[in-house]
């Protein structure tokens, strides 16, 4: 599944959340990459519907308050449209989450040093099924 976008700032709540060592090695034994604190905030300008996609890690965080939703953790790939520059990523999801038009993405690098990113910077994200990744 493709989404076209652009680079916004976050609070940093996900990255807060998520950047925990037992769940960072969770994520890395799922999925092979070691993510370093931060999130990188896309805003798709639509609702992000993942459709069937099958996450590479389901529940995340296990006893999640129920309004949270499980949390889950997709591989994907980023690509800045200008400039053609790729890096693989993670996206991270709560399902029923209020950021319905945003993507968090997570990496092994801080993609906004590794790929010169800045607020306004265009990006197409590919998120994998974990059955055909």
């Amino acid at each position: 599944m493709r989404f076209l976008g652009h680079v916004v700032s976050g609070v940093g709540g996900a990255a807060r959340s998520v950047m925990r060592d037992d769940r960072i090695e969770r994520i890395r034994a799922a999925t092979g990459i070691h993510c370093v604190p931060g999130t990188l905030n896309v805003e798709i300008g639509a609702r992000v519907d993942l459709g069937d996609l099958v996450p590479a890690l389901d529940h995340l965080f296990p006893g999640t308050p129920p309004h949270l939703g499980p949390a889950r953790v997709f591989k994907a790939k980023i690509t800045r449209v200008e400039g053609a520059r790729t890096e693989p990523c993670l996206l991270f999801r709560h399902v029923g989450t209020s950021l319905l038009t945003k993507l968090e993405i997570m990496a092994a690098s801080r993609l906004r040093e590794s790929m010169a990113l800045r607020d306004g910077d265009q990006v197409d994200v590919v998120i994998y099924s974990s059955d055909s990744a």
